[in-house]
């Protein structure tokens, strides 16, 4: 009876995890933009259950939380902002200053 429970306990513990990262997926969008200043593409996994992107910048990963914008969208972890601005260009700025620029959206997945 203890085997069995055990079974039955595992397998539920699986699905939850397998049902949480297929609820996830289907919430998040992935954005590939091409920037002017860099020569590799911003690879941009947006979340709109949780309102949060990641992406990574020079190896550095990030994940920036919805803010305030009265045009587009924007994210912020209070160092970085990516200002996804309406049209398609993103803009991503570290303290203030402008880091990668006149980013393209190219596909969305």
């Amino acid at each position: 009876m203890r085997k069995i429970f055990m079974l039955l306990l595992c397998s539920t513990l699986a699905g939850c995890s397998y049902y949480q990262a297929f609820q996830e997926k289907m919430h998040t969008d992935t954005l590939v933009y091409q920037c002017e200043t860099n020569e590799q593409p911003l690879l941009v996994k947006r979340n709109n259950q949780t309102h949060q992107v990641q992406l990574s910048y020079q190896d550095t990963p990030l994940v920036l939380t919805e803010g305030l914008s009265a045009i587009g969208q924007r994210y912020s972890d209070g160092v970085y902002v990516l200002w996804m601005k309406d049209g398609g260009e993103t803009v991503l700025y570290r303290k203030d200053n402008i880091v990668l620029n006149h980013c393209q959206l190219t596909t969305k997945h």
